[in-house]
Formats: structure tokens, sequence, C-alpha cells
């Protein structure tokens, strides 16, 4: 059965879990987003969370929940009353910069790659 990975990126906290195809959370972890030390950190927290479920370099792809409109085109959050210091932050340009060594990096790169 494939697997995928499920990331919410809010405010106060990220959630990131394995999910099965037929919806079973097979495994999921939660950290503070701290989101007042800038998207940066936020982001390496959401991928250090990510990194550490077990099996995530099998997962297949990666859904994410952010709060607010994406700029799909630029890869960018339009507006976040959660994530004020995220407006702006180049999603893609971050990911991009993540070297595509292992299938979930490949996955993450392609999610957002095809999302241009």
């Amino acid at each position: 059965m494939r697997n995928f990975i499920g990331v919410d990126l809010g405010g106060t906290n990220i959630r990131a879990a394995i999910v099965s195809e037929d919806g079973t959370i097979k495994c999921m972890k939660k950290s503070e987003s701290h989101p007042e030390r800038g998207a940066e950190a936020v982001m390496e927290t959401m991928i250090s969370l990510i990194e550490s479920l077990d099996g995530y370099e099998e997962c297949e792809g990666i859904g994410m929940g952010i709060p607010g409109p994406i700029d799909t085109i630029n890869g960018k959050i339009i507006v976040s009353t959660n994530l004020p210091k995220l407006i702006g932050f180049p999603f893609f340009s971050f990911v991009h910069a993540v070297p595509p060594t292992s299938n979930y990096t490949r996955t993450l790169y392609h999610t957002f790659n095809t999302r241009r």
C-alpha cells in the first residue's frame, strides 16, 4: 500500500504524518512552529519534523495545509494571520535549495516544482 506525507503548518504547531492511501494514519508527530523565529526557522522545523517520521523516505507524495492563500506561480504565502513572517516567503525556492538526495526530498521538490 502506498504512503504519503501530510503536513499541517500552523501558527502554533506543525503536525506531520504518514498516511496510507486508504487514509490510515501510520504515525504522526507535532512540534511548536515558533513563527516569531522567522520563515526559514519554521521551514527548517517542518523539514526536521517530517524527517523524524519513520519511513518518510519511502513516501510517494506530500500534501500541505497552509493557513492562507498561496501564490502558486511564485510559491509564496499571500496572506496569513497566523504566520505573518511567512508572508512573501519563497517556499518553492527554499525547497529547491534542499538537495534531492532522498525519495522524500525528490518528492517534495517535484510536488512544489509541478505547482508552478
